[in-house]
């Protein structure tokens, strides 16, 4: 019997509504092609031979709940690179973590967290920039964390295992210190050392849905070229978010395409980059 790989109208709406439901993710009309082309080896996993097939599985409760992840990761967006976006990580240079140089670490660690960090590449850039700039810092000293949606994009973070092309825009010496080059399955990969991964945490996070998983408040939250994928009501939802985990006078970190956020909390230091207020600071 031939599969049956049209995405029916009643199918599609079903999807779509479970997906922007679970994930805040959007879908238009012109992404039926794409959602289609993204399930389609999800069917052949589960010996199904239609997406109405499918969607009767998603619609009982029971097996719901063991699919959905499967679901949210073949939708979810995942490309990205090491040093991605430079100006932002020279202004957390330069204004924000050199500033913090005479810190006491051991009480007052600096804490970032990076949401929607897809195969990790951003949280180890942040634990590179902290590790030239707090070389002796003790255990704890500093605590990024990482999450995402997507539970097969933190298994590759864990892993810290990444190709050349990841890794293009890092300066040399980076490349030199923080990574081992190693081979699997015959290709070549940069694998993250055990003395950078130190400063990693991964956890799965659904930021719509999931108090804000950073034990105190964060110095520095980014959340890049995530929120475009909201609607406007949920993009105001996943900000308030995102500043509740904020400490006061912490900064906030957007994708360029995102700059026109507005929250009464946040100040525009400069594109994308905002900086919450404090206590007692009123917004201008």
């Amino acid at each position: 019997m031939t599969p049956n790989l049209s995405l029916s109208n009643e199918d599609f709406d079903f999807l779509r509504s479970l997906i922007r439901e679970e994930t805040g993710i959007v879908l238009s009309d012109q992404k039926r092609a794409l959602l289609a082309a993204r399930l389609q080896q999800r069917l052949r996993a589960l010996r199904l031979k239609s997406f109405h097939q499918y969607c009767l599985l998603l619609r009982s409760a029971g097996r719901r709940r063991d699919e959905l992840p499967n679901l949210v990761n073949r939708i979810t967006t995942n490309e990205t690179y090491f040093y991605r976006f430079e100006k932002h990580f020279e202004f957390l240079r330069r204004e924000i973590l050199v500033k913090q140089e005479g810190r006491d670490l051991l009480t007052h660690p600096i804490r970032i967290w990076s949401a929607g960090c897809s195969s990790g590449e951003e949280p180890y850039t942040l634990a590179m920039l902290a590790q030239e700039i707090f070389p002796q810092a003790p255990p704890g000293g500093v605590r990024i964390l990482g999450t995402d949606i997507d539970t097969e994009m933190l298994r590759h973070a864990r892993e810290g295992a990444y190709p050349r092309r990841k890794l293009r825009n890092l300066p040399r010496p980076w490349r030199r210190n923080y990574f081992d080059r190693t081979e699997k399955d015959g290709r070549e990969l940069f694998r993250v050392r055990p003395a950078l991964r130190k400063f990693v945490a991964f956890r799965r996070h659904n930021l719509l849905k999931d108090p804000p998983p950073v034990r105190g408040k964060a110095d520095c939250v980014f959340c890049r070229n995530v929120l475009i994928y909201f609607s406007p009501k949920e993009q105001e939802r996943a900000v308030q978010n995102l500043v509740a985990a904020l400490r006061p006078g912490g900064y906030l970190f957007l994708g360029h395409s995102e700059s026109l956020v507005c929250h009464p909390q946040l100040q525009l230091l400069q594109h994308a980059v905002f900086r919450k207020r404090e206590d007692d600071e009123p917004a201008v």
